[in-house]
């Protein structure tokens, strides 16, 4: 009687112990789905409590027995610990097929244990002789499917536990698998129907549910693997004490030994005693030392040297004089001081177009600012760069995946994190700024990270940030001086430019006044014979006529002067207006070449114009392209010795992609004198020559003649309105040995989106007044 009310009494505060766990467990605000599973658990577990309560020949509605409920409840709970064990490590991807295999197997077993133990409850007891071991079945069905659930579960978390991305999740499969083992073994236990034993099973049971209720709560749990070490390692120190002492004590008793050993001389028997504790207590000492470096090689941590791990970054970035310089030292300090496959740098740049965003540069070792290994961005609200800025706390990967505090990121900046197969962040800071982070890898033996491990990277990351400011400083110095170089350079190239175009000034003027003066000195000279035989009734037939011609050339070469001036000022401020019509290469180059044969043919210059018929029509300013592909001929032909050839081509250069348009380019190539190669960058400047200007001459066609040097700057701005491109080539200027010059216009099919279809009527007028010819 005493017996079944300690026994009741100890069930009863076991169930009140379980109405607590879960009180505390719906108290914990996160989790929701470990919090529902974990109370399905509780539920049948309650139950089967309660039910020790009741009598053993307690029936229910006289069919089902309290043997059968009780096995019932059980393994409800045990499905329900699977569902919560699985249901946990759902976040990971190594456990979505074993949930559907869980739930098949927990339905057939459920079902087959419910079918056979209904079929023998006592009101089919009388059907027959055959039905008397459908008892038997039940219980066979029960224990069968228990042990196939039992491999199936630890099965399944083992899988897990060998597929973990992290060591974290690893260290979570391996609490849920011990967790599991003491859960099946408690059931066993109290399935015994032995009093005493299943009293031992549900305490068991209960500490269990406890233990889970830990894992429930909190998503980092206890290091299971490191635990399991170093009670291993006490275990075997404690045996090794035993085995010692065990035999010391068994030595001094023997028989033949007392007689040897043992004295009447009590004094005598204490240091023997004493000299025997010794030898034991020495021998313990290089036998633990044993046991520690073999748990170590099993994988329990040791603790990171701070000292000498400071000591050796401090030798290594003492030498850096660079951020990549301090990449490097970094990652070399912390692979060999952590242990860790791979690590990197990341520094925090505040001065990014993202708006209130900051840009992460991932820098491992060989990376450099110019090329880093990967660029994100953080921001400024965001959980994580809070955690590093406000707390300076170090992250780990798993904590942004699982910790509630980091539920509510933005997915692209875990996935950036994730992408980089990185531990442990720890924030760098300067000046009460967070400039970087320091982070870490796996670890070479898959172990978590612990405190000691944060407080070494915390350590190395306060190194780094004096590092990293050192090495901005000398790289802003660095910078400086070659800013400093690069203006110095430029300054003197600007001086050299200047003093260029000083000379071009006064030559311009010089040339000008030439050209202005020589058609000025004509029209005075004819108009003043003009007068003078007019005067004196001199004039003879047909003599009037000649004078005014001579006037009207006059006029006309001042009017070319003047005409080009004002081309020139329209392109300086971007304002030629141009007319585009559908016109052919072939019309282009033959009204530019019309006027020029015969000059060139009085020079004996052979032009050569290769066929262009079969080139597709462009749209063009037809009266502008012709002066600007004059103009170039033009200045070929000045440049060209009597005697000499200049030749004229055109190819289609199709689109090489979707976004490109065809292009028709001009090749204009002569056999002249050629272009130095210091001068065929400012060739296209207006008033440039490459030529000294006392070999100025007037004649528009003679050789190495010269006008006002605006014929190939016209005709650039009338190319470039076009969407076109001109460049040439020369392999060098030689008056004696004369090389040749190639021009190329590269002019598109369709003109440029923007460009003005119709001029100014006053504009047309005026254009349609030009002469077709233009001078250089």
């Amino acid at each position: 009687m005493q017996t079944e009310i300690l026994t009741s009494s100890i069930f009863g505060l076991l169930i009140i112990a379980e109405v607590i766990i879960v009180i505390l467990t719906w108290l914990h605000r996160d989790n929701p789905t470990g919090k529902f599973w974990f109370t399905l658990t509780l539920i049948p577990v309650i139950g089967a409590t309660a039910l020790h309560l009741l009598p053993a020949d307690f029936i229910l509605a006289g069919i089902i027995t309290r043997d059968y409920l009780i096995w019932l409840m059980l393994i409800m709970a045990v499905i329900a610990f699977g569902g919560l064990a699985l249901r946990d490590l759902a976040n990971d991807d190594t456990t979505p097929s074993a949930n559907t295999a869980w739930m098949a197997l927990s339905g057939l077993w459920l079902i087959a244990f419910a079918i056979t133990g209904a079929i023998s409850n006592p009101i089919f007891m009388g059907w027959g002789t055959w039905l008397d071991a459908l008892p038997l079945v039940a219980g066979v069905t029960g224990g069968i499917g228990f042990v196939l659930y039992s491999l199936f579960l630890l099965g399944a978390l083992g899988y897990s536990f060998y597929r973990a991305s992290m060591p974290e999740i690893a260290n979570r499969v391996a609490f849920w698998i011990v967790t599991s083992g003491a859960v099946l073994l408690s059931v066993i236990i109290v399935a015994t129907g032995v009093t005493l034993y299943t009293i031992i099973g549900t305490i068991a049971l209960y500490v269990s549910m406890f233990i889970s209720l830990y894992g429930v709560r909190t998503y980092r749990l206890v290091d299971v693997r490191d635990a399991v070490l170093r009670i291993a390692q006490s275990l075997m120190v404690v045996l090794l004490v035993w085995v010692l002492v065990f035999a010391t004590i068994y030595f001094l008793t023997s028989a033949q030994l007392e007689t040897e050993l043992f004295t009447d001389n009590p004094s005598g028997n204490i240091v023997l005693f004493a000299l025997l504790s010794a030898v034991v207590a020495i021998a313990i000492v290089p036998a633990r030392q044993v046991i520690r470096f073999f748990f170590s090689q099993l994988g329990l941590r040791k603790r990171p040297n701070l000292a000498q791990a400071t000591a050796q970054y401090s030798q290594l970035v003492a030498k850096a004089s660079t951020i990549e310089e301090v990449v490097n030292a970094t990652t070399e300090t912390l692979n060999r001081v952590m242990g860790v496959r791979r690590s990197a740098l990341i520094l925090i740049n505040n001065t990014v177009r993202v708006k209130d965003s900051v840009e992460l540069i991932v820098l491992e070792a060989g990376a450099s600012l110019t090329n880093p290994t990967a660029v994100g961005y953080l921001h400024e609200k965001s959980p994580i760069y809070y955690t590093f800025a406000e707390h300076s706390t170090a992250l780990g990967q798993f904590d942004m995946d699982y910790s509630p505090a980091f539920k509510h990121t933005a997915p692209q900046e875990k996935a950036f994190f994730r992408d980089m197969n990185l531990s442990v962040y720890v924030p760098i800071s300067a000046d009460n700024r967070l400039i970087g982070l320091v982070a870490t890898g796996a670890k070479l033996n898959d172990t978590t990270y612990t405190r000691d491990d944060i407080e070494t990277l915390t350590v190395i990351g306060q190194q780094v940030g004096t590092a990293l400011r050192s090495a901005r400083l000398i790289d802003d110095l660095q910078h400086l001086n070659d800013s400093m170089r690069g203006l110095n350079k430029r300054l003197e190239n600007a001086k050299v430019e200047l003093e260029k175009l000083d000379n071009i000034k006064t030559d311009f003027i010089t040339i000008a006044s030439h050209e202005l003066r020589t058609p000025l000195a004509q029209i005075r000279g004819y108009t003043d014979i003009l007068d003078s035989l007019n005067k004196a009734n001199a004039l003879k037939e047909g003599q009037a006529d000649q004078l005014v011609g001579n006037l009207r050339k006059s006029t006309e070469r001042m009017e070319e002067l003047i005409s080009a001036m004002l081309d020139v000022s329209q392109i300086d401020v971007n304002s030629m207006d141009l007319r585009f019509i559908r016109t052919s290469p072939e019309t282009i180059i033959k009204m530019a070449l019309e006027p020029l044969r015969d000059p060139a043919e009085e020079r004996q210059i052979q032009i050569i114009r290769q066929s262009v018929k079969e080139l597709p029509n462009i749209e063009a300013d037809l009266q502008r392209m012709v002066q600007a592909i004059r103009n170039i001929v033009l200045n070929a032909i000045k440049f060209t010795p009597d005697g000499g050839t200049i030749e004229i081509s055109a190819v289609l250069e199709p689109a090489k992609s979707e976004n490109s348009v065809d292009n028709i380019l001009f090749t204009i190539r002569d056999t002249g004198v050629g272009i130095d190669k210091k001068d065929i960058e400012f060739i296209f400047n207006k008033f440039y020559r490459a030529f000294d200007t006392q070999l100025h001459s007037t004649g528009i066609y003679k050789f190495m003649g010269a006008g006002p040097g605006l014929g190939l700057t016209i005709a650039k701005g009338i190319i470039e309105g076009h969407g076109g491109h001109i460049w040439a080539e020369s392999t060098g200027h030689d008056m004696d040995n004369p090389k040749g010059s190639v021009f190329y216009v590269r002019l598109p099919v369709e003109p440029p989106s923007g460009q003005r279809r119709v001029s100014p009527f006053e504009d047309d007028m005026n254009r349609t007044q030009l002469p077709l010819s233009r001078i250089q």
